[in-house]
């Protein structure tokens, strides 16, 4: 990726950690956070299924799991406008699964 397309992109910083945003701004992210996005922004723009995600972030049971998921990423998709005045690109797919759309 050249320096041009990094500075555009959304890029997750896992020493620190935290989620940089194509403005430069940053936020700061909890462990659940960053498993999250690390789970979905390693799928390079592909669906991560509601199983996919249920067992990455280690929940036993898939529906309580996936309302849990839910309920971080409508979290962190406040706390990302708030911090960096850009919007989350995780889009959902009905009844399938999430979507990191770089």
């Amino acid at each position: 990726m050249s320096n041009a397309e990094q500075q555009n992109s959304w890029r997750l910083d896992l020493s620190v950690p935290r989620l940089i945003a194509p403005n430069q701004r940053t936020i700061r992210l909890t462990s659940r956070e960053c498993e999250l996005l690390e789970c979905l922004m390693a799928a390079n723009g592909g669906m991560v299924s509601k199983a996919n995600l249920v067992k990455a972030m280690g929940h036993a049971e898939a529906e309580d799991g996936f309302h849990r998921i839910e309920s971080s990423l409508m979290r962190l998709r406040r706390k990302t406008l708030a911090g960096t005045q850009l919007m989350l690109p995780v889009r959902a797919v009905f009844g399938k699964g999430l979507v990191f759309v770089p």
